[in-house]
């Protein structure tokens, strides 16, 4: 394995991370994956239910200001 990365932590300083930014925090409920940064953008996938359908969607926010750049929705059906 072949590891590109630079500038990541060791360890963790002591009294914790500080935040970059705050507020404008996004509901995104719940997911079945972690999310995914890629070319300035974060991707996430969310859903929410009424058992047995529900909906899930795919969202990609903006890295540094957290807004959302697109969603896509479809219906997902939980019965089987």
């Amino acid at each position: 394995m072949v590891w590109d990365e630079t500038g990541i932590l060791e360890k963790f300083p002591e009294g914790g991370l500080r935040p970059r930014r705050r507020g404008g925090r996004r509901r995104l409920r719940w997911g079945y994956a972690g999310p995914a940064v890629a070319d300035g953008r974060v991707f996430v996938t969310t859903g929410f239910t009424t058992r047995p359908r529900g909906t899930e969607r795919a969202v990609a926010l903006g890295r540094k200001n957290g807004r959302v750049l697109w969603t896509r929705e479809w219906e997902a059906d939980y019965s089987a």
